[in-house]
């Protein structure tokens, strides 16, 4: 039986519209018309009897679609989903062996945004179901190329690019790499000079110069800023005078008096101790500078020559002398006897 055809224009909603059973059997329907949706557009569809089906052609443009909400289209029941609101599809209506209408949305898959991701079920798709171009730029979310994700590249290598334009990056070794950077280096100040790269080997070559007379003490370490000057001091007679006699050190710097020492290199005669100190150039004694020299001690028998060298503590004050000023060490002991040689450190300032 040839059926005829009934054409509905979707133009107001919400509406409803019911569908006899005596249509069911006699029409088909083509659903057309443009129309933006205002409510929910109801088809009814009559008590199901076994064997009664029809299809409705929809051919609509239905926009301010929603179908889980107010705005939707339904059959008997049955929504229409969103991807077809504005899509060609055939809805066949059918009742089953259970004497119930089922309704099926088949839609023109010629047509595009008719697969949606929520109708392809998780885990379907294939390697081999994607084109080898399919995956643009556009479709790679940003932040999400991991790291793992990049070509393994050459130990000790960076990516970048030295092709002289615009490329892709490559693994650049270490040679490259410094080429790129172009270390080339200029030296000022005290120490001057250049440091030139070679391109081929990415190796700098430095070449430096120290101006003369720019060298400060503060640059220095103690090791170089110190020296040790020494003077012998007799305590013989005619050396040394009753109660106390000077013996002076012309310093070749300015410098400061750290520490000093005496060592014995002749018997210092017993009865009474020697006692010396240092001075600076205006006569005031430096402070913790006295040493006092046992009467009775003479040179040691053994190495190391402890029990004949007397060592200070760090002078503490009125220690500090410029250039060709002198240090006095006095002496002071009753009794003549004895031949010391003074050691003192000195800082240069």
């Amino acid at each position: 039986m040839i059926k005829n055809t009934h054409y509905i224009t979707l133009s107001v909603s919400p509406a409803i519209y019911g569908i006899a059973m005596s249509d069911s059997i006699l029409k088909n329907y083509v659903l057309g018309g443009t129309h933006i949706m205002a409510g929910t557009i109801s088809f009814n569809l009559p008590t199901a009897t076994l064997g009664a089906k029809f299809d409705i052609l929809y051919n609509a443009s239905l926009s301010n679609y929603d179908a889980a909400g107010v705005r939707y289209l339904t059959i008997g029941g049955n929504i229409l989903p969103n991807e077809y609101a504005t899509k060609r599809c055939l809805i066949r209506c059918e009742v089953g062996t259970d004497i119930l209408w089922k309704v099926l949305f088949l839609p023109d898959l010629s047509q595009t945004g008719i697969i949606t991701s929520a109708n392809i079920l998780d885990g379907t798709i294939l390697a081999a179901d994607i084109a080898s171009n399919a995956i643009t730029t556009a479709k790679i979310l940003d932040d999400n190329v991991t790291l793992a994700k990049i070509a393994d590249i050459a130990d000790s290598s960076i990516l970048g690019n030295v092709s002289g334009g615009a490329a892709s990056p490559a693994a650049l070794t270490a040679t490259q790499v410094r080429t790129l950077l172009a270390q080339n280096v200029t030296l000022s100040g005290n120490v001057t000079g250049t440091a030139t790269e070679t391109a081929g080997t990415g190796v700098t070559t430095m070449a430096t110069t120290i101006a003369n007379n720019v060298i400060t003490v503060a640059m220095c370490t103690n090791t170089v800023n110190t020296d040790l000057v020494t003077c012998t001091v007799s305590l013989e007679t005619g050396a040394l005078t009753v109660g106390s006699s000077y013996v002076g050190l012309k310093v070749p710097y300015a410098c400061t008096v750290e520490e000093w020492g005496i060592s014995v290199l002749s018997l210092v005669e017993a009865t009474n101790d020697a006692t010396m100190t240092l001075f600076n150039n205006a006569g005031v004694l430096m402070g913790s500078s006295s040493l006092t020299i046992t009467g009775g001690t003479k040179p040691s028998t053994s190495a190391p020559a402890s029990s004949s060298f007397f060592n200070s503590s760090s002078i503490t004050s009125n220690n500090s002398l410029t250039a060709g000023q002198l240090i006095s060490i006095r002496a002071q002991k009753s009794n003549a006897g004895g031949l010391l040689m003074a050691n003192l450190k000195i800082k240069r300032t």
